[in-house]
């Protein structure tokens, strides 16, 4: 194989596999719950943005990695921070831009990204 010479394989019918981490799950009903608190705020809200912020009570998994432990803590720390702010969540057009690039970074560091690379090499 050189510069002038490519394969192609098709991989998309390749088996592939995942797992789910010990917390996973606890970390799934931050997740979920953010997205309730993400509508009510885009509703304009506050009472039920207050509502379902209370709903969710705050979880530690038993068995959890150091940074899945680290992200629920932080999607729960937003959480409690929308209990307490829902008025000025629901009314402050900068204060909800800002709780919610925040959101996006926490949940962002729950939801599984994968890379596939393959490597061909040629002997000769």
């Amino acid at each position: 194989m050189n510069a002038s010479t490519a394969y192609v394989f098709d991989t998309l019918s390749t088996a592939h596999g995942s797992a789910i981490l010990p917390g996973e799950d606890v970390a799934e009903r931050s997740y979920l719950a953010l997205g309730v608190l993400l509508d009510a705020i885009d509703q304009g809200d506050a009472q039920a943005l207050c509502a379902a912020a209370t709903a969710h009570g705050p979880e530690q998994p038993e068995v959890a990695t150091a940074p899945l432990r680290q992200a629920i803590d932080e999607m729960d720390r937003l959480i409690a921070e929308a209990e307490q702010n829902a008025d000025h969540l629901c009314s402050d057009a900068g204060a909800a831009a800002q709780w919610i690039a925040q959101v996006g970074e926490a949940r962002s560091a729950v939801e599984r990204k994968s890379i596939e690379l393959r490597i061909v090499a040629s002997a000769s």
